[in-house]
């Protein structure tokens, strides 16, 4: 089964460490450098690889990390996809060394903003065009919008006493 017509799709990506200083502290400044689909087609676990740099920043590579799609968040795909900039969400947490480690890659909005709120270090990155073309594949099989009902205007009060209606 290709990757595009899964529920599941993997990706890779590379996450920088930099040391920053501000008035005589250091503290690590992490960046997303880079997310691209992983074309390795392994199922093994997502797995990482550090490159140490000369001037303190260490690069974190990780492969095999699976974006998932539910039924149960088709709504949040299709607002993900109709936004102005369709994004892919990789959420991190700090690990007992102080490292940031990638806990999950997602397209849900809303699952990346409780992520945030709980104090994890999210990322957005656009969508890649092969997962723009999946992700909408996904939400046109498993996702109807409710159609619009039409609003009526209020009665005033001597549309009420005189029993006429609005069209």
């Amino acid at each position: 089964m290709e990757a595009r017509d899964a529920t599941v799709f993997k990706v890779a990506l590379r996450l920088r460490r930099k040391m920053s200083s501000h008035r005589g502290w250091s503290y690590p400044k992490w960046s997303l450098l880079h997310l691209v689909p992983d074309e390795s087609g392994s199922i093994a676990p997502a797995r990482q690889r550090t490159v140490r740099h000369d001037d303190g920043t260490e690069d974190h590579f990780w492969c095999g990390f699976p974006v998932s799609l539910t039924r149960a968040n088709a709504e949040t795909y299709w607002f993900n996809l109709c936004s102005v900039r369709p994004s892919l969400f990789v959420v991190c947490r700090q690990d007992l060394d102080g490292e940031l480690v990638p806990v999950s890659v997602t397209l849900d909005q809303d699952a990346s903003s409780r992520q945030a709120e709980a104090e994890g270090e999210v990322f957005a990155v656009p969508l890649p065009e092969p997962m723009v073309e999946w992700l909408e594949r996904f939400v046109v099989t498993h996702f109807r919008p409710e159609p619009r009902r039409r609003r009526r205007k209020p009665l005033d009060k001597e549309d009420r006493r005189t029993g006429r209606s609005r069209i």
